[in-house]
């Protein structure tokens, strides 16, 4: 008969195997815990596969001439870190000046190298002469321009003959007067913006398609024609699906002379804000798939259309006015992610992108902002004379500001069909004005996470984020994706809030870390890279239906802020030339952001990202 019993030896092995198996079961409940999520968001929950790299996203902020050039001082060093050519790379997304580097970086193969290999001052020297030649405006005696210190004279300013441009410049400046959309108070010292203001917008009319797409025509000629579709990406930015931030305007005014809104069916209250996210979506060629729409969730798939201006402040019974209602069901598709049969070209998406005056061409969007602005008799007034403009189409009296109102809805760039020059012309229903993504978030980052949650499901993602601000410790757009900040707290993600230029839109939140902790870890990235700041994050998506977000996605982050005084608008003091100062200014910017440091940084943190390993980002 066999001898069952066991030797010492046996029992030692066995509690050995078994002390073993403890550690590896540990081990593997411990990584679950981290990369699988809690038990109530498994639809989310993170699978830890160690051969499967990571989905990386690079996200650039909106900001002007700052935004642009800053984004192009990245890219050098995030080429030559070789994480442009990382196939993990699925996603660039951008918004406003963020745009129009990405569209020139994506589109046009002449800008795409000049960024990675060529020589960046001159890059910067000869986009802004370029530009200049545009932004050049001869109808205005600008030595009186520059003599006249004080608002009043602004106003009296007498302006030499030019053809219709004569008419818009007064009909500005007087809406500017009336509609006090400066703070009269701080004129003076904001004389120079004012003035750079109105002559980058009086060159198209105040068109700000046209004069996005007529700007970048003249910088980089070989994107003219380029259309905004995969097959139209001839740059070297050729994996990552792009993502182009913009904002749907609530309302809109037709560019007829007739003033007009749109409100849920069933429901006599106006959508649900101001400016509801949008995205143009810009897949790889491989991926065998067309420009793409993916916009705000909750949008319902019926509006009403009201041909007479109507306006109410959302979630509130006070401000209503209307008259002379008429109102026809359409049907709308904004609600989805849908492939455009006829994508727009790359110039024109720049141009919805950027579109920060926007506001001015939409009801809610102006009545918002100008309630927090005006004393409330100045504001009646004014809310009057626009329902008097729907009404009869004119204001008795004052005709530049009846053309202000009538040319003003062009600041919001319509999604009709564009004519020869790339700029749509005709905005009637069920057409909508688009204005900048900073509406609803600058960092063009919360949208994007929806997106990626759609097409990477169950992983982990990361993200490289590029903002800039006039000073250290600013980060406002940052702020608003975290929570616990000024703009989130005891706020839901979602939910609709004033937004910081004052339309309303969904509160932007994407993660749960908390801002007070986040802004304590900034650090400066070190000598020769200027004043850049950035911050290592590792956290969670919380549940935005507004953006289309899902909660328990593990996020790791790596956020980069540029802090420069240069100004978003570039302020041209005279009809030829531009100022030393300011090439050398956006110059610096260039340099500091195509840092070495900014390299080295950027890849040890992709590198150490890479996989969604055991001991690195893990959350308690």
């Amino acid at each position: 008969m066999r001898d069952t019993k066991l030797t010492s030896l046996s029992w030692t092995k066995i509690a050995s195997a078994a002390v073993l198996v403890g550690i590896v079961s540990l081990a593997a409940w411990k990584a679950q815990k981290v990369y699988l999520g809690s038990s109530t968001n498994t639809n989310q929950s993170l699978l830890w596969q160690s051969e499967q790299p990571v989905p990386l996203g690079w996200c650039s902020s909106g900001g002007g001439h700052r935004a642009m050039f800053s984004a192009i001082g990245y890219a050098r060093a995030f080429y030559n870190g070789g994480i442009l050519d990382d196939p993990s790379l699925q996603v660039a997304g951008a918004n406003s000046g963020g745009s129009w580097f990405l569209t020139q970086f994506a589109f046009s193969e002449s800008f795409f190298n000049s960024v990675t290999t060529g020589n960046l001052d001159d890059l910067v020297e000869q986009w802004l002469l370029s530009a200049s030649e545009f932004y050049n405006v001869s109808c205005i005696d600008l030595d009186k321009f520059e003599e006249n210190s004080s608002y009043e004279d602004i106003k009296s300013l007498q302006f030499m003959p030019c053809q219709s441009q004569v008419h818009h410049a007064k009909s500005l400046l007087t809406s500017v007067s009336v509609l006090s959309f400066m703070d009269t108070s701080r004129a003076d010292a904001d004389l120079d913006a004012a003035v750079s203001y109105v002559k980058t917008i009086l060159r198209s009319k105040i068109n700000w398609a046209e004069f996005i797409i007529q700007t970048l025509n003249t910088t980089t000629p070989d994107m003219a024609d380029a259309v905004a579709s995969p097959a139209g990406r001839v740059g070297g930015l050729k994996t990552p699906w792009l993502h182009f931030q913009a904002a749907i305007a609530g309302s809109g005014f037709t560019n007829k002379g007739t003033v007009s809104n749109y409100g849920s069916v069933g429901n006599s209250r106006t959508t649900p804000a101001a400016s509801l996210p949008h995205q143009f979506i810009v897949p790889s060629l491989s991926s065998g798939k067309d420009t793409m729409q993916s916009s705000y969730q909750a949008i319902p798939a019926q509006m009403k259309l009201r041909s007479s201006f109507v306006y109410q402040t959302p979630n509130s019974t006070v401000d209503w006015l209307q008259l002379k209602e008429t109102q026809e069901t359409i049907e709308t598709s904004t609600n989805s992610l849908g492939e455009q049969s006829n994508p727009p070209k790359a110039t024109l998406v720049a141009s919805m992108s950027s579109a920060a005056a926007g506001f001015v061409g939409t009801p809610m969007g102006l009545f918002e902002s100008l309630k927090q602005r005006l004393p409330s008799a100045v504001y009646d007034a004014v809310l009057a004379a626009y329902t008097l403009f729907s009404v009869t189409g004119s204001i008795p009296g004052n005709k530049y500001i009846s053309d202000f109102i009538t040319d003003s809805t062009n600041l919001a760039v319509c999604t009709s069909p564009a004519t020869s020059s790339g700029v749509p012309e005709e905005c009637t229903y069920p057409y909508q004005r688009m204005i900048d993504g900073v509406y609803v978030d600058n960092m063009a980052l919360a949208q994007t996470v929806g997106e990626m949650q759609k097409r990477f499901p169950k992983q982990q993602l990361r993200f490289i984020t590029v903002n800039n601000s006039p000073k250290l410790g600013a980060n406002y757009d940052t702020q608003r994706i975290f929570a616990n900040s000024q703009f989130t707290k005891g706020i839901k993600p979602g939910e609709v809030i004033p937004s910081g230029l004052g339309p309303s839109a969904p509160s932007c939140q994407a993660f749960e870390a908390d801002w007070e902790d986040i802004n304590e870890q900034y650090q400066l990235v070190g000598e020769g890279a200027g004043n850049i700041t950035y911050v290592e994050v590792t956290t969670k998506t919380v549940e935005n239906p507004a953006y289309g977000i899902q909660a328990g996605t593990i996020v790791n982050l790596l956020m980069f802020d540029t802090i420069s005084e240069m100004p978003v608008f570039l302020p041209f003091q005279d009809n030829s030339e531009l100022e030393q100062w300011e090439i050398e200014g956006y110059q610096a910017v260039v340099q500091a952001t195509a840092s070495p440091l900014v390299t080295k940084i950027a890849s040890d943190w992709t590198a150490k990202t890479e996989y969604a390993q055991p001991g690195y980002g893990s959350i308690d």
